[in-house]
């Protein structure tokens, strides 16, 4: 396996015992609105944008090159 294929497994194995110790719902109150969810999708949708948008920079800045 190459190094950045172990790093990635590693990374994703400390988000997932992350996510797994943070399943408890919470309260969240946006202007008018109160919902509740779960603390999982707080933490897992933001990683995600983040991959996706490091992702998408990263192939734009490649074919720029």
């Amino acid at each position: 396996m190459s190094t950045k294929t172990i790093v990635i497994l590693i990374i994703a194995l400390i988000i997932l015992l992350l996510i797994i110790q943070n399943l408890d719902i919470i309260g969240i109150d946006l202007l008018f609105w109160s919902i509740q969810v779960s603390l999982l999708l707080i933490i897992l949708f933001p990683f995600l944008l983040g991959i996706i948008f490091g992702w998408i920079l990263g192939s734009l800045y490649r074919k720029k090159k």
